[in-house]
């Protein structure tokens, strides 16, 4: 009978993990999410106080809308460590937040964002730490004049999950994340205070997944032109690539700017892979490189610029400090190797009205002297 009772007790118990585990799926499922609302109306900053919100404390699963100007900075999330969420937004009309407390984990589409563009510019800030499941995702979505600042860290399960960084404004990306998915810098302005080598953390993640995969940071998303600015308080190098837009459609035309903006010239940014960028092989539309900033140290590319198209030509880049490293002896292998895939003869210059033919040219002159003589 002991024994019997004991495999029930078994029984009941993988019951119970089950249900509590479908329970957790679809809690999770930002499509089911419940919207609780804060007006930081409770009698202490506790999340898990149900005055502080519309009546009802958020459970795993609700999405966390913050409106209002009641307790911005002294709110606390006491909720259990862990606890899943379908996102965290801010209202339009709301005061400048800054949240803290207990980490949260997010699933599938979790997002950060507004509910629309505030009406004069904001800054929120999130000191939370981030847990992304080995299902989910995480994405931040800024506003023109809506500012998300993440000083949390941002570590996946399993590793491979991703971080969507969207939207019009800017994101400030202050210390270290552990996420090994890949960094996709979608739309806006993303400024990083660090940025350091795959498998080292940073703003933009690990970039190794321990194979040795997701090293590239890609700046640029269909039509959308984003910048990646650099503000850190040391001198930073990367052997990550960079992968210029996505999309192979002729309006994906987004391109990437990569800008240093510390004061500070010793605090220089460097991109050391012998490849810099990593080419889009299927991309048919043009897309532009913008090197940038307000540093006024030699920030470097080491390796070779090439196109979506991966034509070999040689590009030059001597603008805001910003040196390619392409004239120096030690990479004339690789000059010579990219120079194969370069034509190895002009197209000859057509003839007409122009005037950009020989032909054309003497006729001009003759006509000239004529005119002279008549004077």
């Amino acid at each position: 009978m002991k024994a019997e009772n004991s495999r029930r007790g078994a029984v009941r118990n993988h019951w119970s993990a089950a249900l509590l585990a479908l329970v957790t799926m679809l809690a999770a499922d930002p499509a089911l999410a419940v919207d609780r609302i804060w007006n930081g109306g409770g009698v202490d900053d506790f999340w898990g106080t149900a005055d502080n919100w519309d009546g009802v404390a958020p459970i795993g699963g609700d999405r966390r809308v913050f409106a209002g100007g009641n307790k911005l900075t002294t709110n606390s999330n006491n909720l259990p460590t862990g606890t899943a969420f379908a996102g965290i937004r801010f209202d339009a009309t709301a005061g400048a937040f800054t949240l803290s407390g207990n980490l949260l984990r997010s699933g599938a589409g979790t997002s950060v964002d507004f509910s629309a563009n505030p009406a004069s510019a904001i800054t929120q800030t999130i000191q939370h730490d981030f847990l992304i499941t080995s299902s989910g995702s995480l994405t931040f979505t800024t506003q023109p004049n809506g500012t998300i600042t993440g000083n949390g860290a941002i570590n996946d399960a399993t590793g491979d999950q991703v971080v969507n960084m969207n939207g019009t404004g800017t994101l400030n990306l202050n210390g270290t994340r552990n996420f090994s998915g890949q960094a996709r810098l979608n739309g806006g302005t993303i400024q990083a205070k660090v940025i350091a080598n795959a498998g080292v953390s940073s703003s933009l993640g690990l970039g190794d997944d321990g194979a040795g995969s997701n090293p590239i940071i890609r700046i640029g998303n269909a039509a959308a032109t984003v910048a990646l600015v650099y503000t850190g308080v040391s001198a930073a190098s990367t052997n990550r690539q960079v992968q210029v837009g996505i999309g192979t459609a002729v309006t994906d035309i987004g391109g990437a700017t990569i800008a240093n903006n510390v004061a500070d010239p010793a605090h220089t940014l460097t991109f050391s892979n012998a490849a810099f960028s990593a080419a889009n092989t299927t991309a048919i539309a043009p897309r532009t490189l913008t090197l940038s900033g307000t540093n006024t140290g030699q920030n470097t590319i080491t390796g070779a610029i090439v196109d979506n198209a991966a034509d070999g030509s040689e590009e030059l880049y001597d603008q805001y400090e910003w040196t390619n490293l392409a004239a120096k002896p030690e990479h004339a292998a690789q000059k010579a190797e990219l120079a194969k895939h370069l034509p190895t003869s002009n197209v000859p210059t057509l003839k007409g009205k122009g005037g950009d033919s020989e032909a054309d040219e003497a006729k001009a002159a003759r006509k000239a002297k004529r005119q002279a003589g008549k004077k």
